[in-house]
């Protein structure tokens, strides 16, 4: 990957990131809040796409996570809430796959 400085477009209220100006964010819908971000690093990959060295949180031993971080959410449906450890998580992407008798 090589390193190249770009011009980018960052809104204000929300931080999302655009390749060109806009008069109002798409993301959060305010307008006049995207100012120019020159000389941001961005890192190439060798298929041409681009990605924003974005900071991200630091991950925690799970013996540290919080209870309330841990409530589910009832389906409603006994056996695929039992099957679920108790519900869905929120912010989960789950599957569930249902085999029928045929």
């Amino acid at each position: 990957m090589k390193k190249k400085l770009s011009r980018t477009f960052i809104c204000q209220s929300c931080g999302q990131d655009y390749t060109r100006w806009a008069g109002k964010c798409e993301s959060c819908g305010s307008w006049n809040s995207i100012v120019e971000e020159i000389g941001g690093e961005r890192f190439s990959s060798s298929n041409g796409s681009s990605q924003k060295n974005k900071s991200y949180k630091e991950p925690i031993p799970l013996d540290r996570v919080e209870e309330e971080s841990l409530k589910r959410m009832g389906t409603g449906l006994k056996v695929i809430g039992s099957r679920l450890g108790g519900g869905l998580s929120p912010g989960s992407l789950t599957l569930i796959r249902w085999r029928t008798k045929v």
